[in-house]
């Protein structure tokens, strides 16, 4: 769990330099560039994506489990926000 949350936090800050940022993680946890680039994916979808989700597991509610399989099932899921600018759109 932690280290999808501070996987959030590195997603978050280091945003617009990406780059190198997966080897530096794979690294630092000693795992593969590819498991470290899920670990950062993951934590980008719940600092962006689902935040609600990202408190949960900081509040210690879900489990890092937990927490990837809901990543994982709203990855094919559209923003409900609509085009950049426009707002909600109707329903």
């Amino acid at each position: 769990g932690a280290q999808f949350s501070d996987a959030a936090e590195l997603a978050r800050e280091y945003s617009a330099n990406q780059e190198f940022l997966a080897a530096e993680v794979a690294l630092a946890l000693g795992v593969s560039e590819s498991v470290a680039g899920t670990v950062l994916a993951t934590g980008f979808s719940l600092s962006t994506k689902l935040t609600g989700t990202l408190t949960a597991l900081r509040a210690g509610q879900i489990s890092g489990e937990i927490a990837a399989v809901m990543v994982g099932a709203t990855a094919v899921v559209a923003d409900p926000v609509g085009p950049p600018g426009r707002g909600r759109q109707p329903r």
